[in-house]
């Protein structure tokens, strides 16, 4: 095992109780990440992974210029920049909404024909 990984794992094993096992002070997106998620905050949770994994692509593609890898990571961004121009707050709401009314619209239904 790398020296790096044990490292971590040690401190894992350390702070067990602690929310974010202590790696916050390593890995400074870990703390915004648990309060977005103990406030139920997905759309927060996703944007601040997305971001983190934007920012080590970027990293990994000042090593890789002409290569398979260089595709790769080119693709792994596009990914991400696709994800991020789908969102629309306001339009995932309302098309939730829309669902949630047909499921219950269904089921209603079926309860009326008396199945």
């Amino acid at each position: 095992m790398a020296a790096g990984v044990t490292a971590i794992l040690m401190i894992i094993f350390a702070a067990t109780e602690h929310p974010t096992f202590s790696l916050d002070l390593r890995f400074s997106w870990i703390k915004p990440v648990q309060i977005s998620m103990s406030e139920k905050n997905v759309y927060d949770v996703e944007k601040t992974l997305l971001s983190v994994s934007w920012k080590s692509i970027a990293l990994a593609q000042q090593e890789h210029t002409f290569d398979f890898a260089a595709v790769v990571l080119y693709v792994l961004k596009w990914n991400i920049a696709m994800r991020w121009q789908s969102y629309g707050h306001d339009r995932a709401l309302e098309r939730f909404t829309q669902l949630v009314d047909n499921s219950l619209r269904g089921k209603y239904e079926l309860t009326a024909k008396g199945l």
